[in-house]
């Protein structure tokens, strides 16, 4: 079709609205590339505002109508813990994604479809997954392991997974032997099974079982335990198809003599070899450093240290440190950190708010930091305040934690209160109590921002609680109020993509506004004016306050001032 392929053209060109103007049409008539196009438009924000709700009902109509791409997305879509399966990225993995998705306006990375405007359903994702795999998707028959490894899914889709892994098998399909191995090593524990499948992926063709070939040969612990054929297919991997965990392998069999005769300098080559080509593991940096420092170079591991510290590497900075008291030059920002560290640590309760605001939310439990620090330094912190609790919890030589967690909810603390919500209502546990859950959730909601978005939550969808538009407008109200006041970047984007949840809105709210509910408008005009549940909006915001001021409430006439003077 002529028109389709011209609006295809204009927005490679990034001439939007023009190809948004022929794509539309094509879409309302059920062309299914034209309704994913116009998913792409909504989801990524091109000449339309951002709505993740409408990109997934197009992506919907487009999977249902049989486009392979849109059935992947709408699987992406619904899955409860999307990418989960796949390896930890990089930073400089995820510029080089951010960057193909500059470059490429149609390119969605898996981690970047959940939200896509619906709430998760694990069944579902599987289903659709499982309809582009069945047609050759990649990536989509790449995310079958997870189904069983991370996802629960019924029995029934239990099934129909094992079955079409054993149909396809046996037509020699590369892809499925590489995921039947994941599944009998990460599930099955079948060490010889699962390196039997790997193996006969490699000779159909798919290379990146080497990795998985030389894991298994290196892993002690397995029945199939061998250095010296670990390190034969690590070399294999590394020197003929380039593969980045081959590579960092390597270099560990070379630093330890295993399978072969140490020699550091060519384990550092290989530890350098996968960080040029981007490592996930900025442990690398260490390993590097450590290597140097066996060497008498003390000034190049600096160098290394100092890279895996940027990254947020423990070793890293715990090596930095003894260079730093050691009288060594570790650059000036981490001469500036140690020195403050320093004064923090000897009591100095400015030193330590200033080192807690500056430092504690990096990753891992830099410094030994929660060994002096006192607690009522952080008591205006709520982040730092839960990486205190969980450190001290975690330091208790106790049988039960839950115990400890719960004298501390009774003391007071919002945080213990809202763990102690969270235990009672994971279904999966022994602790599982949905009366327990509802009351320390209600304790917690009085103060703890996290506990209040969930009870927001809660009331808007019936869950544990029966539907109160009021009370979860209430809630999210509150929560927005005290966004306000919180200065500390990490903090509010965190709380900004929990109350966002499953950008999916409410539909039955939704319904029941129209239907002149009061406390519904209000809750619907809550959601766009803050984004909670769904992209915020300010003229849908506009529309629903202004409904609820025609049925006499003033509550609505207030917010709508909010607005129209400008803040939230």
């Amino acid at each position: 079709m002529k028109a389709l392929s011209d609006a295809i053209n204009l927005f490679g060109k990034q001439r939007y609205e023009e190809a948004y103007s022929i794509f539309l049409p094509l879409a309302k008539n059920g062309d299914p590339t034209a309704e994913y196009y116009v998913g792409l438009y909504f989801r990524k924000g091109f000449f339309v505002i951002e709505n993740r709700k409408e990109a997934f009902k197009w992506f919907l109509r487009s999977a249902e109508s049989g486009l392979l791409e849109s059935q992947y997305i709408v699987g992406a879509s619904y899955s409860e813990t999307p990418g989960m399966a796949g390896t930890p990225l990089s930073k400089d993995e995820l510029n080089r994604i951010q960057t193909k998705m500059d470059d490429n306006p149609h390119y969605i990375p898996f981690f970047h479809c959940d939200g896509v405007g619906v709430e998760p359903d694990n069944d579902k994702s599987f289903e659709w997954m499982m309809k582009a795999a069945k047609q050759g998707h990649t990536n989509a028959i790449n995310q079958l392991p997870s189904y069983l490894i991370i996802n629960e899914i019924s029995r029934e889709n239990r099934f129909t997974l094992y079955k079409w892994i054993e149909e396809e098998t046996q037509k020699d399909n590369s892809e499925v032997f590489y995921i039947n191995g994941e599944i009998l090593q990460g599930v099955w524990e079948k060490s010889k099974e699962a390196l039997d499948s790997y193996k006969k992926a490699y000779e159909l063709g798919c290379t990146k079982a080497i990795d998985r070939i030389g894991e298994l040969y290196e892993n002690k612990d397995g029945d199939v335990h061998d250095y010296s054929e670990a390190l034969k297919w690590y070399l294999l991997g590394a020197n003929e198809h380039n593969l980045v965990f081959s590579q960092y392998r390597l270099g560990h069999l070379y630093r330890t003599g295993r399978g072969v005769k140490k020699d550091f300098d060519i384990a550092i080559e290989w530890f350098k070899t996968a960080a040029d080509n981007a490592y996930y593991d900025p442990w690398i940096f260490s390993c590097i450093g450590k290597l140097y420092q066996q060497k008498g170079d003390d000034n190049e591991a600096i160098k290394w240290f100092i890279k895996g510290a940027e990254l947020f590497d423990n070793e890293s900075e715990m090596r930095l440190k003894d260079y730093y008291d050691r009288g060594f030059d570790v650059g000036a920002t981490y001469k500036d950190k140690y020195r403050l560290f320093e004064e923090a640590k000897s009591g100095d309760e400015g030193a330590q708010i200033e080192y807690s605001k500056r430092y504690a939310r990096e990753a891992g439990n830099n410094l030994g930091f929660f060994n002096w620090i006192k607690y009522d330094s952080i008591c205006d912190y709520p982040d730092l305040q839960e990486k205190y609790i969980n450190n001290y919890i975690s330091n208790l030589n106790i049988d039960d934690d839950l115990k400890c967690w719960e004298l501390l909810a009774n003391s007071g603390n919002s945080y213990a209160q809202y763990i102690m919500a969270i235990r009672h209502n994971d279904e999966s546990t022994i602790d599982y109590n949905v009366e327990k859950a509802l009351y320390w959730y209600e304790l917690a909601s009085k103060h703890h921002i996290d506990a209040q978005i969930d009870m927001g939550y809660f009331y808007a969808h019936g869950i544990l609680v029966e539907i109160d538009y009021l009370e979860s407008y209430k809630m999210y109200q509150d929560v927005a109020r005290k966004m306000l006041n919180i200065d500390e970047c990490g903090l509010l984007r965190r709380y900004s993509h929990r109350k966002l949840k499953f950008n999916a809105g409410n539909d039955l709210a939704e319904e029941k506004a129209l239907n002149k509910e009061i406390s519904a408008m209000l809750y619907m005009g809550c959601l766009y004016q803050h984004g909670f549940e769904i992209q915020q909006d300010q003229k849908k915001a506009i529309y629903w306050y202004e409904m609820a001021v025609s049925h006499g409430s003033d509550e609505a006439r207030e917010q709508l001032y909010f607005l129209e003077k400008g803040f939230e």
